[in-house]
């Protein structure tokens, strides 16, 4: 049940995606705990962009290394998973016909290039390729664009890839977080509300939206700590706004 649940929450990112425009308490043990989740984002990243993508002994990205640099494949990702969204069947909805649907679909593919669709190449791979060799939107974006490869059933029960997807996912929104991508923030925050790539934590969750709202102006974005701070303790608020003042140092 707790991988079809995982699943689901994944499958949710990637089709969002695909259709849009595109996360202990008072005890020094808690605190010490949350001090080395925090410093991650005070810490160098781990991956810097680099201008031809991994070293070329990494025989995991060695394919599509030689066909592409890390800002091609992202596009191409990109591409494939718009282009896919696109060519699903629509039908009527509420206050538009299924033409006025299908008109604004073809219409979020300007820009795109469907011929990737062809690509040897799968969102997953292309995106992994990307985000590790530094690309910073491909790093914001890995979740969304490599979930796709769970719309394989037999892939959607493979534990140590789902595994690896989670701990990959939010590895590259630290790393696009600390590079100035605070949308990953976002991102983070729910991650850690809902168990979507990393354990639930309702103070990290807590204290990465006021990390995020503090880079924002969205009415939304400022509204969100409050929402999130509802059922936690004052002690765990003050430790929440003592992180979320650690991750913007």
């Amino acid at each position: 049940m707790l991988v079809l649940a995982v699943v689901a929450g994944i499958s949710a990112v990637a089709w969002t995606f695909g259709l849009g425009e595109q996360a202990f308490f008072a005890s020094a043990s808690y605190g010490r705990q949350h001090e080395a989740r925090a410093a991650e984002l005070a810490t160098p990243a781990v991956t810097q962009a680099r201008p031809h993508g991994p070293e070329a002994t990494s025989s995991e990205f060695a394919g599509v290394a030689r066909e592409m640099t890390p800002a091609a494949a992202y596009a191409a990702a990109v591409s494939i998973v718009r282009c896919e969204a696109v060519l699903v069947p629509v039908g009527p909805q509420l206050g538009r016909t299924a033409e006025q649907v299908l008109q604004q679909k073809l219409s979020s593919m300007e820009g795109l290039d469907c011929d990737k669709l062809n690509s040897s190449h799968s969102p997953y791979e292309l995106a992994k390729y990307a985000a590790e060799s530094g690309d910073i939107d491909a790093q914001l974006n890995f979740p969304g664009l490599a979930a796709t490869v769970f719309e394989d059933p037999v892939k959607a029960l493979d534990q140590e890839l789902i595994a690896e997807y989670r701990r990959d996912s939010l590895k590259y929104l630290h790393s696009a977080a600390r590079r100035g991508k605070f949308d990953a923030l976002r991102s983070i925050s729910e991650s850690y509300q809902v168990g979507r790539y990393s354990e639930r934590d309702p103070v990290l969750a807590y204290a990465y939206a006021e990390a995020y709202a503090s880079r924002t102006t969205s009415p939304w974005a400022n509204e969100l700590p409050a929402s999130l701070g509802q059922g936690l303790t004052p002690q765990q608020i003050v430790r929440g706004r003592e992180i979320a003042r650690g991750l913007l140092r």
